[in-house]
């Protein structure tokens, strides 16, 4: 609990290893959960066109933020995902 604030700052430190890492990371683990979350509990209640925007529409705003990140990762400080 009290080592949280600093978790999250830091990232787990994965800025050290690559700038972009954070990010990406990000990306990532929100589809795992979101799929992880399908395959235990199901989809949400609702209507078909309600189920289908609850899914996805957390993972996709995560999404495009860190892609959003990335671009102006790339774009103002140079920081490349390839070598």
């Amino acid at each position: 609990m009290f080592s949280s604030g600093t978790v999250v700052r830091t990232a787990f430190n994965t800025t050290r290893v690559h700038a972009a890492l954070p990010a990406l990371l990000a990306g990532v683990l929100v589809w795992e959960l979101a799929i992880i979350n399908l395959a235990m509990a199901g989809p949400p209640p609702g209507p078909p066109l309600i189920q289908v925007g609850a899914l996805i529409g957390g993972p996709l705003s995560v999404t495009a933020v860190a892609w959003w990140e990335l671009d102006r990762l790339r774009t103002r400080y140079g920081v490349a995902l390839g070598g």
